[in-house]
């Protein structure tokens, strides 16, 4: 026991120095388990041809019959901005006129070319997010939407989303986007307070802006309006987080989404002098603060405020933090399903899945649908299994052994045998009625922790890292012996 701990503590170290790599390499900071496994699922790609990837679907949907069987999610995404966030790490590239024409032209082609296999599935959600789609002009979003409305099936969705940036106020956005069976905006308002936002680098900076984006949502016809929000802005205080709170309660949106800020390598060292820890202390200062007032406004204004617990939950959640308006019904996703959905990814740099098959991401788009390619991976049994465990660690604080069972017919202490014992060598874990604990509730400490369960080599190379060799303190090629990972089972 003494050996095999000691080489966990060996692990942990490296996993640790491998964490400041990617941070270095603008990884996005927010540790969710779930990107445990999209990392290492994209270290061994290959690139597929777009009837390639259709082949795939039409083995996945079977004989005719079971078409309508297979749920999946739709996710359109555009890569464009106006400008960029100070914090933003999903930044791709600034948006141009012409470059918003050929990309919505793409985008129809390749719905239009995959409408044989996404026409004919049951469609649960669509989301159309960004980037900034809402920067389409009025012409171009009813094109986009009258594909949608022509190639996908939308008979059984519920839920059909469109994130909003608010300085685009257009009145006829909105009711083009009712017209075509759009019913939930998300409105990224981030916060209210104009020196927030001058820092954010937002391109509006009163709250008029953002009344006239909800007014002009409502007189569309939308009753499920959402207004996000962030904690840990660079300047804000407590003070001015609870005073755009209390504005956005005004509004009534049928609900407030908060987030925690997850910021950029560059964001940190403008404004926290490149520590991480120092914008953590920043962040809780606020919250530690405010719960209590923000659990008073949200109940004086009707809306449902979320326990104290899950006020915290970000340490170890992938989740927004809803506080939801009484007097309004909003959408109603099951976001933790146990369902095995798949999900098809329309758009740049959209990411789209198989259920226990295949995953894949767009390449740049091509004028022709046809030559479009895709990098993909195909997912072996533990790849699945792997998947499975990371979402339950992403939106769980515990995961349940009798529903691993249940989804796989494998018991998970044996599948992942070694894993458990290098877990339970350094006292990180605990199983008490079923249910597995990981003895950590930082997101950073339980993200180091799993990476136990991955393929630590496909990691490594799955980042530009000998650019960082020269000036790092480990040996890579000691690395590499230190973590060879347990024999993976098929």
């Amino acid at each position: 026991m003494k050996d095999i701990t000691k080489t966990c503590s060996e692990k942990l170290s490296v996993f640790k120095a491998f964490m400041e790599v990617m941070v270095e390499d603008n990884y996005r900071n927010n540790f969710f388990p779930a990107d445990v496994a999209t990392r290492n699922m994209e270290n061994i790609n290959k690139i597929v041809s777009a009837s390639g990837i259709k082949k795939y679907w039409k083995e996945y949907l079977g004989s005719d019959k079971n078409k309508l069987k297979r749920s999946a999610d739709v996710y359109i995404t555009m890569p464009y901005c106006k400008s960029k966030c100070s914090y933003c790490i999903y930044f791709q590239e600034l948006s141009s006129p012409r470059k918003l024409e050929d990309y919505k032209t793409n985008l129809i082609n390749e719905m239009k070319y995959f409408a044989d296999i996404i026409g004919k599935m049951r469609i649960k959600n669509i989301y159309f997010w960004g980037g900034t789609p809402s920067l389409f002009t009025e012409d171009q979003l009813e094109d986009i939407c009258k594909a949608i409305k022509k190639h996908i099936n939308q008979k059984s969705v519920i839920t059909q989303a469109f994130e909003y940036h608010p300085s685009d106020v257009s009145l006829k956005k909105f009711q083009i986007l009712k017209k075509y069976g759009f019913n939930s905006i998300d409105l990224g308002t981030q916060s209210f307070n104009s020196k927030e936002l001058k820092i954010c680098n937002r391109n509006y900076k009163s709250i008029s802006v953002i009344k006239s984006a909800v007014e002009n949502a409502k007189k569309a016809g939308f009753a499920d309006i959402n207004i996000e929000m962030i904690a840990g802005l660079a300047g804000q205080t407590p003070e001015s987080f609870l005073k755009s709170f209390k504005q956005a309660l005004v509004l009534s949106p049928s609900s407030i989404l908060l987030y925690d800020l997850q910021p950029s390598v560059e964001y940190l060292k403008k404004y926290f002098k490149g520590e991480l820890s120092l914008f953590q202390k920043h962040l809780k200062g606020i919250k530690n603060k405010s719960f209590s007032a923000l659990k008073t406004l949200a109940s004086e204004h009707g809306f449902d405020c979320p326990c104290e617990e899950k006020f915290y939950s970000s340490k170890t959640r992938a989740v927004a933090l809803e506080f939801s308006n009484k007097r309004v019904k909003g959408k109603d996703i099951d976001f933790e399903s146990s369902e095995k959905l798949s999900f098809f990814g329309f758009g740049q740099p959209a990411l789209s899945g198989i259920s226990n098959s295949i995953m894949y991401s767009a390449m740049p788009l091509n004028n022709k649908a046809a030559k479009n390619q895709f990098n993909l991976k195909k997912l072996s049994k533990r790849d699945n299994m792997l998947v499975w465990l990371m979402d339950q660690f992403t939106f769980n604080e515990c995961l349940d052994m009798r529903k691993f069972k249940e989804e796989f017919s494998k018991d998970i202490e044996v599948v992942f045998k070694e894993e458990f014992e290098y877990l339970n060598s350094l006292d990180k874990i605990l199983i008490k009625n079923n249910k597995i604990f990981l003895n950590e509730t930082g997101a950073r400490e339980r993200w180091k922790l799993l990476m136990f369960f991955m393929n630590y080599k496909g990691l490594f190379s799955g980042l530009n890292i000998v650019a960082h060799i020269a000036s790092y303190p480990y040996d890579l090629a000691y690395m590499f012996r230190l973590i060879d990972p347990p024999r993976f089972r098929d």
